[in-house]
């Protein structure tokens, strides 16, 4: 190991925009999670139904996808900082009505008026569509692109550490002060988020100056995102083993009848899968994944799905703990690798686009997946309804690796250093 290379991964650090940049994602991420946490557990609370749990993800996810293909192209065409500022106010916004609705209006949501927390997760829904694409292609503006791997292994890292950060304290201030609580502390997080965007000095140009209409330009990324040979066949690696490997929807019932914890346990139980994914986040900022690239991302994959089905059958909360980690990690790996074949194969004009798709693909897995989690427990049983899902990842791995050949003999090092 070249220790010197190693830690000049590091250097990026030194950028005070890039700094920021990660301190509005570290920020909003910490706040995105502790909501979560308590919309789960405040629906759960009301309901006691896991089709109810999964209809928070679906709720998510139809605005979601609706507005990501626009919100890919408004990425392109309009200055990405100014996009993150009016989406993260947005995001304030949303956390404001929760808050004011948990405050006053709780006796309201418990009978009928459930479905108010669900329009306002639909609110959130949009401003993710807006602001993912713009995020992601806005913070890979601030770096060279021959220190891409290094970026999206330090922005991955910050961003599962305070996916690690959120849960917990999601679950813990859920405890102690009730759902009010935390949707005030997920107001305190996404300003201080937006606070960090506004201190970025860099303000890029729109990376598209033509004026050609918005459906041909969606048109024309989506052509190459499913024409490419290692983009679409990554991206949708990713997209099925979480879609059909996810337990993150249903842990509320794995706390309540198999693991018996309440909220804090569930608190924890979310952190685990970003802990693991932290230590695997750090490991690759020191050795990026860009020799046989491939092999490891199928192999993390496949790793991911048998953590599934070991975790569906245990029932020692600590064991349950230990293999969310080992997910968060194999997950871990495919998220940079992930993450690093969009940003090197996709031209700047481009990105906003891609990226676009890129988040329909993790919406798909995260949001869809989670209403996938809860109808499957509904008519499969809770423990059934995982284990069926790890297996399905195995199968969906086993034949991506199979017919994409270009996939599996990917090695990052090579193409990097050819198109410097």
């Amino acid at each position: 190991m070249n220790f010197t290379n190693a830690f000049r991964n590091f250097a990026l650090l030194k950028q005070r925009d890039f700094r920021n940049y990660l301190s509005g994602t570290f920020f909003l991420t910490i706040g995105v999670q502790v909501q979560s946490v308590a919309v789960g557990w405040q629906v759960y609370e009301l309901t006691r139904d896991p089709l109810w749990l999964g209809m928070i993800g679906l709720s998510e996810a139809l605005p979601f996808i609706l507005s990501t293909f626009p919100g890919g192209h408004v990425a392109d065409t309009r200055k990405r900082k100014s996009i993150l500022k009016w989406t993260i106010s947005g995001y304030l916004f949303c956390s404001l009505v929760l808050w004011i609705l948990s405050k006053f209006y709780l006796g309201w949501i418990s009978s009928s008026g459930i479905w108010s927390i669900f329009l306002v997760i639909g609110l959130v829904g949009v401003m993710r569509g807006f602001a993912g694409p713009a995020r992601s292609a806005f913070g890979f503006q601030l770096i060279s692109k021959d220190r891409l791997p290094q970026a999206a292994s330090i922005s991955s890292t910050v961003w599962q550490a305070a996916a690690v950060l959120g849960p917990a304290l999601g679950g813990f201030l859920y405890a102690w002060y009730g759902s009010t609580g935390a949707y005030l502390f997920t107001l305190f997080c996404i300003a201080t988020s937006l606070l960090s965007y506004f201190l970025i000095k860099a303000d890029p140009p729109p990376a598209s100056q033509t004026t050609e209409p918005a459906i041909t330009k969606v048109r024309e990324g989506m052509k190459f995102f499913f024409n490419h040979p290692l983009i679409l066949p990554a991206m949708s690696l990713d997209m099925l083993a979480v879609l059909l490997g996810g337990a993150v929807a249903v842990l509320p019932m794995f706390c309540d009848q198999v693991l018996f914890t309440g909220p804090t346990g569930l608190g924890i139980l979310r952190a685990m899968p970003s802990f693991g994914a932290i230590i695997a986040g750090l490991f690759t900022t020191f050795l990026p994944i860009t020799t046989n690239t491939g092999k490891k991302l199928l192999f993390s994959t496949a790793g991911f799905g048998v953590s599934m089905i070991l975790f569906a059958l245990s029932k020692n909360f600590y064991l349950s703990c230990f293999i969310l980690a080992l997910s968060g990690a194999f997950d871990m790996v495919s998220v940079v690798v992930r993450h690093t074949i969009l940003q090197t194969y996709s031209p700047e004009e481009m990105r906003g686009r891609l990226s676009a798709i890129n988040y329909i693909f993790v919406g798909t897995s995260n949001e869809i997946g989670a209403f996938e989690s809860g109808l499957a427990a509904k008519l499969f049983g809770l423990v059934n309804s995982v284990v069926l899902g790890g297996f399905g990842t195995l199968l969906v791995t086993s034949a991506i690796g199979y017919f994409s050949r270009d996939l599996r003999e990917l090695s990052l090092d090579k193409d990097i250093s050819n198109d410097e």
